[in-house]
């Protein structure tokens, strides 16, 4: 959908048709939309009678549905940004561009330009899912002497520690030959990563 920007190339169908279910409804009832899905974007528990209300609120429950799916992924998808990138202007386009009325509008952006944006971030920080750490890693090389009937043969390896942030402590030993594939492995890795740096599509204007 052309001037909308928030949700990358494919716009959500529930955003697409939110416009034709907020006509006719009470702006009160709208800011209840809002407050429940911010406090489900904090983690809040959400008391029954606050749900109960905005419901009955609503002409129907497919209008209910399609209400609260279509803001709470307008709200999220503004939130993953930086207020550095979507700047007012951009958010107010884009919510023009999805024919949300001026007066709706103006709460959204009350919201995400708000004083509640702080502890909006904080939530949507803690519940991304996150990977594992490492917080140190110490590595040594040992030699292994092997010996044949006709020869002694020396066989290098590299034993390598790491210390996970989980607490857990994982020791391995590596090859050399697997020790220079893993090399060039991550040095691959690291060129692609650069090359890609410097495309314009990754490049963040003001």
């Amino acid at each position: 959908m052309d001037g909308v920007t928030l949700f990358g190339a494919r716009v959500p169908k529930s955003a697409l048709v939110l416009h034709k279910h907020l006509d006719g409804l009470e702006k009160q009832i709208f800011r209840n939309f809002v407050q429940v899905i911010v406090s489900s974007i904090e983690g809040k528990v959400i008391p029954n009678n606050s749900l109960t209300r905005t419901s009955e609120g609503s002409k129907s429950k497919n209008d209910f549905e399609i209400i609260f799916s279509g803001l709470y992924l307008i709200l999220k998808a503004a939130l993953k940004l930086p207020q550095s990138v979507l700047k007012p202007v951009i958010l107010q386009e884009n919510l023009k561009a999805l024919r949300i009325p001026n007066e709706f509008a103006e709460d959204l952006t009350n919201v995400i330009y708000g004083k509640k944006r702080a502890a909006l971030d904080e939530a949507t920080l803690n519940m991304r899912p996150s990977l594992l750490k490492l917080n140190q890693l110490k590595w040594r090389v040992d030699v292994t002497i092997s010996t044949s009937f006709l020869s002694r043969v020396l066989q290098p390896s590299i034993l390598i520690q790491m210390a996970l942030s989980d607490g857990r402590t994982i020791t391995f030993e590596v090859s050399i030959s697997k020790f220079h594939l893993l090399r060039y492995s991550v040095a691959n890795v690291l060129k692609e990563m650069e090359e890609l740096g410097k495309r314009n599509i990754f490049k963040l204007q003001d």
